[in-house]
């Protein structure tokens, strides 16, 4: 995936490595998002395009002070600031590490710490259940439950074909591959694969759009804003299904290392924020005046 830069930045035609290797600029972004996720890569590359065309200069000759601006200049949330400048760091990093620039301006960069949203954005049991139940068509009324159920990214739902299920002893299992092509397996609950069952045709992807094809992100979120609506939750994505997945898994007794793997949470940390987002009890409730 190539993306071309507005042509009045004045960047160089070409950048030399450390081994001498000439790479141009389309060249060195492909080779930075080398191995990341589709998505990943489209987002990665649009951020850079933006930073790129705002600061107006070449990368070897930006500095702190560049960056500060441009954190300056976005017009977003702390948490949305904190994203963009993590992908330019990362750009910058790349760059000092293959010899195209001396220094990394980006580990100078501090920028505030964005408050954890987490627990605004978790559906309670109630409003799955709403969601599900009110969706009249059956391929939406599934992609829902195992959106909540397996805890999947919609990357991943979409991904989905009927060759990825395989029968156990232990009960169907799904196979899985994540962010950075992560492969973890999921055992599928029976009533769900059952289910699951009235969409097979003739193989392929398990949730198809009206052309046979497999179903789109797009329109995977259209479906759980619709639903969403619901339950008077606006600004719902799919991801807010598998954070729901996490905190009721937690909450039902399911122990934290279970919910990591089921989710393909690279750190323990990642799930811990679940735990960590209830405010169902604390110390300030056992105290008197």
């Amino acid at each position: 995936m190539l993306v071309q830069v507005n042509q009045d930045v004045c960047l160089s035609a070409q950048y030399t490595t450390v081994n001498g290797d000439k790479l141009s600029l389309d060249k060195l972004l492909n080779a930075w998002t080398y191995g990341k996720a589709a998505g990943t890569i489209k987002n990665y590359l649009a951020i850079a395009k933006r930073f790129l065309d705002w600061i107006a200069k070449d990368l070897t000759s930006i500095g702190l002070v560049d960056l500060q601006d441009y954190l300056t200049s976005l017009d977003c949330s702390q948490s949305t600031k904190k994203t963009k400048m993590a992908v330019i760091k990362s750009l910058l990093t790349f760059c000092q590490k293959l010899g195209i620039t001396a220094y990394n301006p980006g580990v100078l960069l501090k920028s505030e710490n964005a408050p954890d949203q987490l627990h605004s954005r978790i559906l309670s049991e109630a409003d799955i259940q709403i969601m599900v139940r009110l969706e009249s068509l059956t391929r939406n009324k599934l992609i829902l439950k195992t959106l909540y159920l397996l805890g999947l990214r919609v990357s991943e739902l979409t991904s989905i074909w009927w060759l990825d299920f395989t029968e156990t002893s232990h009960g169907v299992v799904l196979r899985v591959v994540g962010k950075g092509k992560k492969e973890r397996f999921i055992l599928v609950p029976a009533e769900l694969w059952n289910e699951l069952q009235s969409l097979k045709t003739s193989g392929g992807a398990v949730f198809k759009s009206r052309y046979g094809d497999s179903i789109t992100p797009q329109a995977v979120w259209e479906i759980v804003k619709k639903a969403a609506k619901r339950v008077e939750r606006e600004h719902a994505s799919p991801h807010w299904l598998r954070h729901a997945h996490a905190s009721h898994a937690l909450d039902r007794g399911a122990k934290i290392h279970q919910v990591r793997e089921t989710l393909g949470h690279s750190s323990l940390s990642t799930t811990s924020r679940y735990v960590k987002s209830k405010v169902e009890n604390s110390s300030s409730l056992v105290l008197t005046v």
